[in-house]
């Protein structure tokens, strides 16, 4: 299998999927985002780099739009 990024793999791909989800969903209710130190932590260790690599930042801000497009479809689909 082929990774989707070449920064991450297809695994931490996923987990910061699941992470921009609740970064995204907790602004739109207006909360803090419940995220733990860890899971920050890792995403930090990932993608802590983006503002001095245009791959990095280019494929984290796709990760970030992937996730807004689908919270976007899911919220109009009734």
């Amino acid at each position: 299998m082929t990774n989707r990024f070449l920064s991450v793999s297809n695994e931490d791909a996923e987990f910061t999927e699941h992470q921009i989800r609740h970064f995204i969903i907790a602004k739109k209710l207006g909360v803090q985002p419940n995220v733990s130190r860890e899971a920050l932590g890792k995403l930090n260790d990932l993608w802590g780099v983006r503002d001095r690599d245009d791959i990095v930042y280019a494929e984290y801000k796709q990760l970030w739009y992937e996730v807004e497009k689908e919270i976007e479809e899911a919220n109009n689909v009734r």
